[in-house]
């Protein structure tokens, strides 16, 4: 029974993963006229207005500079962050002012404790097929977030695992959240 279950979940995390990288490869290629201009939302206006001014932010999984753009417009600091180089090239191109690495968020190629504000909104963790993955970005956010700080990582997504079920995120929020704690 645990091999069958365990040649289950590799099945469903290889199978999630192909299909989530090759969304995120033409999602981001026909979509980064939005993905560059399109407002913040409500909830990200209020975040930034709350907790971003005079802050260090760090956009994981930053796409084509949404986030990053409204930011800068607004006097805000931030750095973008995301593993597509297509999408950090259109970022660059529409939001001069910031700046923007082509990196996985699993492995950050920044300094410790370098930023006041981590944020990873909308997709972007949900982007992460595997829950190992998912545990190590964690960290990597927690380990660049400055004592005092603030990771904010929005997911709808926890793992797939095919039909949801009553309890299912609870069951993957428990190691990450753990893992995170951790981390810290």
């Amino acid at each position: 029974m645990a091999v069958n279950q365990t040649l289950e979940r590799q099945l469903s995390e290889d199978g999630y993963g192909q299909m989530i990288r090759a969304l995120n490869q033409l999602h981001c290629a026909g979509e980064t006229d939005f993905y560059s201009n399109a407002p913040l939302r409500p909830c990200e206006e209020r975040l930034f207005d709350r907790y971003g001014r005079n802050t260090r932010i760090l956009d994981a999984g930053c796409g084509a500079g949404r986030v990053a753009k409204a930011i800068t417009a607004r006097g805000g600091q931030i750095l973008g962050v995301d593993i597509n180089q297509a999408a950090i090239d259109v970022a660059r191109q529409t939001c001069p002012d910031a700046a923007f690495v082509c990196a996985s968020m699993t492995d950050l190629p920044l300094p410790d404790e370098s930023f006041d504000q981590v944020w990873c909104l909308r997709f972007s963790f949900n982007a992460l097929p595997t829950l190992a993955e998912r545990i190590g970005a964690l960290a990597e956010l927690w380990r660049v977030c400055a004592p005092g700080g603030c990771v904010l990582v929005e997911a709808f997504n926890w793992h797939y695992r095919g039909p949801v079920r009553p309890g299912a995120a609870r069951e993957h929020a428990r190691p990450m959240v753990a893992a995170a704690a951790l981390a810290r």
